[in-house]
């Protein structure tokens, strides 16, 4: 998965240490390897938006959205006023346009920090 990844532009490859996961194919886990986004994960409200879908431990602390949900809002949120397809084909075939939406979404991303994280490609 490196290469459809872009490691270094979009994303870092880590190690995350000493954390405390139950897997249900393989049982505990205490490090896990992950893309890290490295202009942070989206938030609503300042609070990270969860990926409706993923069976995990849940929190109030969290929205719960669909991925096109998070799409959905965050079209209305930089006034790109697209159609959900528009806006990901726009995302995909032009690059000023897709730089374009990076920066206005930076205001909506908190940084990823984990203190044993161990940065393994970035």
């Amino acid at each position: 998965m490196h290469e459809t990844e872009s490691i270094g532009t979009n994303y870092r490859f880590s190690s995350l240490e000493n954390i405390s996961l139950n897997c249900d194919l393989t049982g505990p886990l205490d490090q896990a390897s992950a893309y890290v986004s490295v202009r942070g994960h989206l938030t609503e409200n300042d609070k990270p938006i969860e990926v409706a879908g993923i069976n995990h431990h849940k929190t109030s602390a969290v929205s719960t959205l669909s991925q096109s949900e998070v799409q959905e809002l965050f079209i209305e949120k930089i006034a790109v006023g697209a159609s959900l397809e528009e806006f990901v084909l726009g995302n995909i075939n032009d690059n000023s346009i897709r730089q374009r939406h990076i920066q206005a979404l930076q205001k909506y991303t908190h940084p990823f920090s984990y203190a044993d994280e161990v940065v393994s490609l970035e």
